[in-house]
């Protein structure tokens, strides 16, 4: 993730001006930089000296790549700011596991890193791939596919997150539980939210409270 001083400094924001006006130049470069990129106006990343690239919109970093948006087209850049792959898409996602996910006529599908499509654009909505299956949205309903476009796990949830440590988070009827990757529910839907597993355990709420529980279902923390 690249921030708003290293982006800056990697660049020669002071030219060919004395020590004292490029240290003023930079503070000034720097406030304006900070404010337009948490306003989300404009966002700019140094593409070689005494250059830097200024797009319509931008992303953080996420390993090699950032997404960036030009023309109402949405593409990536590397951290040296060439592109990657040329804006085209009207909505795209961070890479994960070698693929991103990517929206083309209101549909959503996954690209590889040298922009071919790995999965055709056919869901209402997607999630990044964790643990080799990824999260989607068909009439309404959540299910899950795996890297092939298959889906593995059929759109039956009103809600769904990614999954963590084998048991991905659900929602049945206003309430949240866990499935495990066979789409199994191996934790009953009884809380009113419910967080992804860390280190055995999963933070809950019951109604106006919060704990933890573990793989069981058994609640371990109060």
């Amino acid at each position: 993730m690249i921030s708003y001083q290293s982006a800056l400094a990697n660049c020669d924001v002071g030219f060919n001006m004395n020590q004292n006006t490029q240290i003023k130049s930079g503070s000034i470069l720097l406030i304006a930089f900070i404010l337009l990129f948490k306003h989300g106006l404009i966002v700019g990343f140094c593409g070689g000296v005494d250059k830097v690239l200024w797009f319509d919109f931008a992303l953080n970093f996420s390993g090699e790549s950032v997404s960036l948006i030009l023309d109402q087209r949405v593409g990536y850049i590397d951290q040296a700011g060439r592109i990657m792959i040329e804006p085209q898409f009207k909505g795209i996602g961070s890479f994960s596991e070698g693929l991103a996910p990517i929206r083309m006529e209101g549909k959503w599908g996954f690209i590889d890193q040298t922009s071919q499509t790995m999965i055709t654009p056919q869901f209402g909505g997607v999630g990044r791939f964790l643990g080799d299956m990824a999260r989607i949205r068909v009439k309404g309903r959540w299910g899950y596919i795996d890297k092939s476009g298959q889906i593995v796990i059929e759109p039956q949830f009103n809600q769904a997150k990614s999954f963590s440590q084998d048991l991905a988070v659900v929602q049945v009827r206003q309430k949240w539980g866990y499935i495990d990757k066979s789409g199994q529910i191996v934790i009953e839907p009884q809380f009113n939210q419910a967080k992804s597993f860390s280190q055995d355990l999963a933070v809950v709420q019951v109604r106006q409270k919060w704990g933890y529980i573990d793989k069981s279902g058994q609640i371990v923390i109060v």
